[in-house]
């Protein structure tokens, strides 16, 4: 008597094969590398963790600097740690400095709207309930 072992492809019993599993946060939609539940600018945060040093290039770090200071003696490793965070910590000021403020990119795209397609410039200011100015 064969039995089921003669058809093997018939029967499938839990966790026989083809088995797998993402395991990833759900946030992932959004963004493989960004949290969604941090205090900060969403942006600033994206760009830093893309252009300049990922959270764990900079716990790793940070690791490296505190293990270094709990030393007794500073080595060559610790000093290094140190000069690298001191320059993410630069790029990510830059960073910071160098992306204007809400209020100032959304004048620019408004300007750009009303010299571009001046329809729609004054549609937005409908909708904002602004009367618009003869142009």
């Amino acid at each position: 008597m064969a039995g089921l072992n003669m058809f093997p492809w018939l029967l499938k019993m839990p966790a026989s094969g083809d088995v797998w599993q993402k395991v990833t946060n759900v946030t992932d939609w959004f963004s493989p590398r960004l949290e969604m539940n941090f205090a900060g600018d969403p942006q600033i945060e994206q760009q830093v963790n893309e252009h300049v040093a990922s959270y764990g290039a900079q716990l790793g770090l940070l690791t490296e600097a505190v293990l270094g200071l709990a030393d007794s003696k500073h080595d060559a490793r610790f000093h290094e740690a140190v000069k690298r965070l001191k320059d993410i910590q630069a790029k990510v000021e830059k960073l910071k400095a160098d992306r204007p403020a809400p209020a100032k990119s959304a004048l620019q795209a408004m300007e750009e709207l009303r010299r571009t397609d001046g329809k729609a410039y004054d549609e937005v200011l409908e909708k904002l309930g602004v009367k618009a100015a003869a142009s």
